[in-house]
């Protein structure tokens, strides 16, 4: 009986060797699958499935199969579980992931690639503090998106690496309706290509920073702060 694999729910065929580059039997072309996207050795570097009602939960065994991933951009679908941090700091390539309005539960992976540059989990049930997984930024980290979860602790400080890209990479923060707690961090006055700040609805407190009102950050436009317990200077 042949199988169309593209009529098959995501989590039945990425593990199994029907996937592109497999060794099944089923193994189809890259081009053959929307939203997959190989480079010129066959490897997929591309996986783009968002919106597709898929319900499973995404473990090791699943992203194991896709090392090469630049792009992973499953979101507005059905997933559930933890997140399988390990997997996710194995690949080197990662530029983007986006796991946003899924329903992964657990801690939020601490990724630190050198290539990562969007990572997008916002509206889903993570837990935990991210303090230390971002005491320092991953050197080319444009946008850190967390909101709508269930984290608290403080806010991470996102350092940037001695001797690598200038603080000028990250461009937005969004960790909006969680439940952080403590100050704004004053290490962010470090990354002056900041153009967009949203903590809002959170349990921060204390003197509103005063490089949030100066000209530190040159490139910011928006800065939200709303339903929080601080106070101006």
């Amino acid at each position: 009986v042949n199988i169309d694999l593209r009529q098959k729910p995501y989590c039945d065929w990425l593990g199994s060797g029907d996937w592109p580059g497999g060794d099944g039997e089923a193994a189809v072309a890259c081009d053959a699958l929307t939203g997959v996207g190989c480079d010129a050795a066959g490897n997929v570097v591309h996986l783009s499935l968002a919106g597709r009602g898929l319900q499973c939960e995404l473990g090791s065994e699943e992203l194991a199969v896709i090392p090469l991933l630049r792009t992973l951009d499953l979101r507005s679908n059905q997933l559930s579980g933890a997140i399988a941090e390990k997997s996710l700091v194995a690949m080197d390539e990662l530029e983007t992931l986006d796991l946003s309005r899924n329903s992964f539960d657990g801690d939020a992976p601490c990724l630190s690639g050198a290539a990562l540059r969007e990572l997008v989990l916002s509206h889903n049930r993570l837990t935990g503090s991210v303090y230390e997984c971002y005491a320092t930024a991953p050197p080319r980290l444009r946008s850190l998106e967390l909101a709508n979860n269930r984290l608290s602790g403080e806010l991470p400080e996102l350092r940037w690496p001695v001797a690598t890209i200038p603080s000028g990479t990250l461009l937005a923060l969004d960790f909006s309706d969680n439940f952080f707690g403590g100050q704004i961090p004053a290490a962010w006055s470090a990354n002056f290509g900041l153009q967009v700040i949203d903590a809002s609805r959170n349990a921060l407190q204390g003197e509103l920073p005063l490089f949030l009102m100066s000209a530190a950050l040159p490139a910011l436009y928006a800065l939200r702060l709303s339903d929080n317990a601080l106070s101006l200077i």
